[in-house]
């Protein structure tokens, strides 16, 4: 009888501790999860959004699965910026184009934009003006833009003159996802097919910047004043680029395009393969001694 008794105890005892396995904790109070499906939601311009998981309304955790076997830390996907202008107004949120910019009509039927200084933190250019399309933007207007952080740039636009690289805190390069001739990758402005980085935000906090695979081509002023970069990575894949010790090379190790400025080093090692330094490679390279 004891024999039994004792079987009984250890049976109950193992399934005692298999439900607090199981079970997840709110204020110390033990509970079996109670999972909710929450649909994925698409983030906008304006509003956030949210991966698809499962919810559970004791403990506020979330998890990927119905079961709770894995738990997702962050659900949330925040606002794109991404607005899309028609018209002069975001056709999502109906936000306006920014005031104080400097349209101009060309022979041709159609506008410029450009501006001398510009005191906001996010620039929305129009994509049209007076009854015409928006199609270029001399960018180099825009250079004394020392607050400016986000541009946002419509499907109207097909040429940029110049670029913002005198645009110190811009961290995000935003184009629609109509324009088909230029692209945004992570708040990096690139040609529509990808092969030519035209624009890295040089504002962004940023250490490291990957260049994509696709990356054929390099604007001259594409990395100038990226003062946080100590790391510009190639992948074995691009068949143009390299990187050695975070610095960008031709793909041969002839030429050096750039040199992380945002390193700490105070010296500089040039490969023997390289013969040829761009100009400007080491520009506003401050710790170099």
């Amino acid at each position: 009888m004891k024999k039994i008794l004792l079987i009984l105890f250890s049976l109950s005892l193992t399934l005692f501790s298999a439900f607090f396995v199981s079970s997840c904790a709110s204020n110390s109070n033990e509970h079996p999860h109670t999972l909710q499906y929450v649909a994925k939601t698409e983030a906008t311009c304006s509003t956030n959004g949210n991966v698809e998981h499962y919810h559970c309304p004791t403990c506020n955790k979330n998890f990927k699965d119905e079961k709770g076997n894995k738990e997702i830390l962050n659900v949330v996907e925040f606002a794109t910026r991404q607005h899309e202008i028609k018209n002069g107004v975001c056709s999502v949120c109906s936000k306006p184009a920014s005031k104080y910019l400097t349209y101009s009509e060309m022979p041709d039927g159609t506008c410029s934009v450009s501006m001398d200084t510009f005191n906001e933190t996010e620039l929305i250019i129009s994509d049209v003006y007076n009854g015409k399309p928006v199609t270029t933007i001399y960018a180099d207007g825009f250079s004394n833009s020392s607050s400016l952080t986000c541009i946002i740039i419509p499907d109207s636009v097909t040429y940029i003159d110049g670029t913002f690289v005198y645009c110190l805190n811009l961290t995000d390069i935003i184009v629609s996802k109509n324009n088909k001739i230029y692209c945004s990758i992570d708040g990096n402005l690139y040609t529509k097919d990808t092969r030519t980085l035209i624009q890295y935000s040089c504002g962004k906090p940023d250490n490291t910047f990957n260049i994509p695979d696709s990356v054929t081509s390099i604007e001259p002023n594409a990395l100038f004043f990226c003062s946080n970069l100590t790391n510009i990575i190639v992948g074995d894949n691009n068949t143009s680029f390299c990187s050695i010790d975070g610095n960008l090379y031709t793909k041969n190790k002839h030429t050096l395009i750039q040199y992380a400025i945002g390193k700490t080093e105070k010296t500089f090692i040039i490969p023997d393969s390289v013969t040829l330094i761009k100009e400007l490679a080491l520009f506003l390279s401050k710790n170099l001694t």
